[in-house]
């Protein structure tokens, strides 16, 4: 039997809630140039299983002057903790919001640095399950918004944008491969189960079968049609 769970439905914050506190943060690795992403997640999934995860983004350069290739890197650039979720058609789509206090950094004679404003991730979702059942999320789109502030001279202020999208490719890839992960897939899957038994009778289009406690039922799968996450139950 399948039960629809509507994302205007007041059980949407318990699923809020279940990512609450996950962060994403970009610093200079130390001793390097490179850039490290961060994945820190949140209690619940914490509770689940998930570790925090650590990547190195390499080296970003932009065009100098005289054809020279300058290295940039972000710094203290980290997420608020209030991702914001919500169902779009076919898809789950997470905002990551950032502080104001990050930094980019040009490694010239003499580096500049600027602050980073109106940050944020959007990240776009499909919601499928893997040969073993577990549900899995694939990026389907990620895209990463960011505003520099102060005294921007020079030839770099025509190549934030060509950094902003190399920030937004190197991201999109490792988050894509970060989401594939066995660890990833299960504390999904432990957290969905962990929640639908909490949801009242009113977060469900279809009645639970004679009344039965959701403890009893069995998930199977869950994907997303039509604004409307599809939770699969069985008896």
């Amino acid at each position: 039997m399948r039960y629809f769970l509507p994302c205007a439905d007041k059980s949407q914050p318990k699923i809020n809630l279940a990512i609450y506190g996950t962060t994403i943060s970009l610093d200079r690795k130390p001793g390097t140039n490179n850039t490290e992403l961060k994945i820190t997640p949140s209690r619940s999934l914490a509770e689940a299983g998930l570790r925090e995860n650590i990547q190195d983004l390499g080296e970003f350069k932009t065009p100098g002057p005289l054809g020279a290739q300058l290295g940039v890197w972000f710094s203290n650039f980290h997420s608020q903790r209030n991702l914001q979720l919500r169902l779009a058609d076919n898809s789950l789509e997470i905002t990551v919001p950032f502080n104001n206090d990050g930094k980019v950094t040009v490694n010239s004679f003499i580096p500049g640095n600027w602050d980073i404003k109106n940050a944020k991730f959007t990240f776009a979702f499909d919601i499928a399950n893997d040969g073993c059942g577990l549900p899995e999320l694939k990026l389907r789109s990620g895209r990463f918004e960011a505003k520099l502030q102060g005294d921007v001279a020079g030839s770099f202020i025509g190549n934030f944008e060509d950094i902003r999208a190399k920030i937004e490719a190197k991201v999109n890839e490792q988050v894509a491969a970060f989401l594939t992960t066995p660890e990833v897939k299960a504390a999904i899957s432990k957290v969905l189960l962990d929640i639908v038994p909490q949801l009242p009778e009113s977060a469900f289009v279809t009645p639970r079968p004679d009344k039965q406690p959701w403890n009893t039922l069995i998930g199977s799968s869950v994907s997303i049609s039509r604004e409307r996450l599809l939770y699969r139950v069985e008896r």
